[in-house]
């Protein structure tokens, strides 16, 4: 990703409803590829943010971990007072 060279336009986003739509997207041809993606979410995750960025980096992090030989990748988003927490684990080498 070429950091610093597109213009981000945030703006407010649940976070939840992105990361379920780029799921439900992806999950079947990952699936394909032989990676299965899964997504647990706990609250709306309201976030402000540029779309297009945000779909960017969750290729970007789709498409390494089956690079690298994931078989799954696990996205979790959690919801407190404070703050909004999404975690990407998978089983790959690295």
């Amino acid at each position: 990703m070429d950091l610093g060279r597109n213009e981000d336009h945030p703006e407010p986003l649940n976070l939840r409803a992105e990361l379920e739509d780029f799921h439900r997207a992806l999950a079947p041809e990952y699936a394909q590829k032989g990676m299965e993606i899964t997504f647990d979410g706990a609250g709306d995750g309201r976030v402000l943010a540029d779309p297009e960025t945000l779909q960017r980096i969750l290729s970007n992090i789709a498409e390494n971990s089956c690079k690298y030989g994931a078989k799954t990748l696990n996205i979790t988003l959690r919801e407190a007072p404070a703050f909004v927490s999404v975690t990407f684990a998978d089983d790959g080498p690295g």
